[in-house]
Parts: structure tokens; sequence; C-alpha cells
């Protein structure tokens, strides 16, 4: 909306924000961890080289290096008709030898999310507000993220889940390992993450502050 005002392309009297485009809170529901295995740590995303893939392997490489006990898993089909797309060969190649299971394209994302521990998204793409941090957000998962536009808005840091600086697999992996080891940080910014889906991303309260820019009736 800035850039807009910036450019000219509108003025501050006929703007209005509404940050992404919400998510469905009854689709996407907090669950209890399965404990009779290691964590999971999971990215979810487009295969793009600027979604963070790479910074992702990395970082849970580290984790394994330093001994942390956790399962790590990509999911996301191939991407056509973009350059900046991951082919899957290139994938393949990327997680070979790494620490990282790659699924391919997820049709059950609610389940899938139900069994993580993190959800870890180092992406330095322009985002808007990435529904799938949304939707992690609605399933009462930590988050550790980037401090970048877009990824930044799904997540307080510190609270429920930690924002970190692009493509930097060191720190990404050390905010992922605080919050594996920490029982009680866990909790406490999954139950953050679901109020603040709740609050601010339920696509009922989305709708509704968009009908209401069609009806005239937002200042």
């Amino acid at each position: 909306m800035d850039l807009m005002i910036k450019r000219g392309f509108t003025d501050e009297t006929h703007a209005h924000l509404i940050r992404g485009s919400g998510v469905d809170i009854t689709e996407f529901k907090t669950a209890p961890l399965p404990q009779d295995k290691k964590p999971l740590v999971l990215m979810a995303t487009r295969l793009l080289h600027d979604k963070g893939v790479a910074v992702f392997i990395e970082a849970a490489r580290i984790m394994t290096e330093h001994g942390i006990k956790a399962r790590f898993q990509i999911a996301g089909g191939e991407v056509t008709s973009n350059p900046l797309a991951i082919s899957k060969e290139q994938m393949e190649a990327m997680v070979e030898g790494k620490p990282v299971e790659w699924l391919g394209k997820v049709d059950d994302m609610p389940a899938l999310l139900a069994e993580c521990a993190v959800f870890v998204y180092p992406s330095y793409y322009r985002e808007g507000i990435p529904k799938v941090l949304l939707e992690a957000a609605a399933s009462g998962k930590p988050i550790v993220t980037t401090d970048h536009p877009g990824c930044r808005e799904a997540v307080e840091d510190g609270v429920n889940g930690f924002l970190v600086p692009v493509r930097n697999a060191l720190k990404t992996a050390e905010a992922t390992q605080k919050i594996l080891e920490d029982g009680k940080l866990q909790k406490a910014m999954s139950k953050a993450s679901r109020n603040r889906a709740e609050e601010e991303f339920n696509v009922a309260k989305i709708v509704t502050e968009t009908l209401d820019v069609y009806k005239g009736s937002r200042k």
C-alpha cells in the first residue's frame, strides 16, 4: 500500500490495507503432537529457489550435526514456467546425502501440519503474506521464518515463533533448535500461533473487511 501511494497510483484516502487472504480455522486445527516419533520439522512451499529451500536443507544439516534428533521434510510439487523454479532433478540432487526428505506434492496439508513440531519457512522471495504461514499458525505451530516483507506479518518474534535474517542457515537452525529443545516454549508458541490466526487472519474476518471496502463502510 505504501508503494502504491508513493508511486502516485492512489492516495491515503482511497487505500485500505487488508493483510492476506485469510485462513479457514475450521480446516486447519491444532492437534496433539505424535509422541511415538522424532519431532518433525517441516517446510511446505512452491519449489522456487527464492523460497529458501537450500537454506532449509543446510539448516537441517547443521542441526543434525549438532545432535538434534528430528525429521526434516519438504512438501512441494514441481513448478513450471518460472525462472526461479527448482527442477525435479535439481531437488533430488539438493537432498541427496542430506537429512531431508522431499515429499513432493502433498494433497492433505492439514494432516501433515498436524504432525509437525516446528514449521520453517526461510523465504527471501518478495512475499505478500504467505498462505502457508497462516495455515501453520492456524494449526498451532511455532514458526521460524525470515524478517522479510510478508513473512514477518505472520510472526511476532519471540511470541509465536522467531524471525531470522534472510539466507542465514545458521540462524535458522539455531532458532529451530531452541524451540525443539524447550517444550514449554514450544507449547506457548503453539498457543500464540493459533490465537493469532483466530484473531487476525480468520478468513471470516478477512472476508468481512473486504466486503466492507466494496460497501464503502471502511474509513
